[in-house]
């Protein structure tokens, strides 16, 4: 009866340790959005009068979330006082460990006639065709996206919950 207790947790041990390195990401991360006054300012420049308060409004009191699926998919939930949009996708680890990278969904002809009507320009809708590569903070609890264009830097860190 030892020898089968023994080996039992043995095996065990084993296959703990046989778990793939992506196995601790998986699950449900809070996001955090950080964007320069200016970005802001220049957003709200792109819009009607009435509306600007709303753009500044959703940028810094919106949610961000992030699931990360253990079949390698994930849904990127971002929220505002009257819109929710998910987006889904894949998503991989490096070789490293250092950089989760999650998949650009491609951007439609929807998202393109909604983006020209709020004034974007084609560069700015096609910036939303490249991977975010979030870098993973030490102990894997944090990753945090940060992308410069134009001068300004807007990130979003992301907390394990």
């Amino acid at each position: 009866m030892n020898k089968i207790c023994v080996a039992l947790v043995l095996c065990s041990a084993l296959l703990a340790g046989c778990a793939k390195p992506e196995a601790k990401f998986v699950g449900k991360w809070d996001g955090k959005a950080t964007f320069p006054q200016k970005v802001i300012d220049l957003l709200k420049a792109m819009v009607p009068a009435d509306q600007q308060d709303k753009i500044e409004e959703d940028l810094t009191s919106g949610s961000i979330s992030l699931e990360l699926k253990k079949d390698m998919t994930y849904a990127l939930v971002t929220s505002s006082k009257d819109r929710t949009d998910t987006t889904n996708g894949t998503w991989t680890l490096d070789k490293d460990g250092k950089n989760i990278t999650l998949s650009a969904p491609k951007v439609t002809d929807a998202d393109r006639k909604e983006g020209k009507a709020m004034g974007a320009t084609d560069d700015m809708i096609d910036a939303g065709n490249k991977p975010l590569v979030c870098s993973i903070g030490e102990g894997g609890k944090t990753m945090t996206y940060s992308e410069t264009q134009a001068g300004f830097t807007v990130s979003v860190t992301f907390t394990k919950k």
